[in-house]
């Protein structure tokens, strides 16, 4: 929810919209998870 909240904040602004994406627990990091958030973002279309 954080990422649709941001998201819309920088549109109505005209902004640009950044994805920041942090693993704070490299022990339980789940392979290609980064890549599966951006994809989903995309696939919702925010981008």
């Amino acid at each position: 929810m954080a990422a649709l909240g941001s998201y819309f904040q920088a549109k109505s602004q005209n902004g640009l919209w950044l994805v920041r994406i942090e693993d704070i627990d490299p022990p339980r990091e789940v392979e290609g998870a980064a890549e599966l958030i951006l994809q989903t973002l995309k696939a919702y279309e925010l981008h």
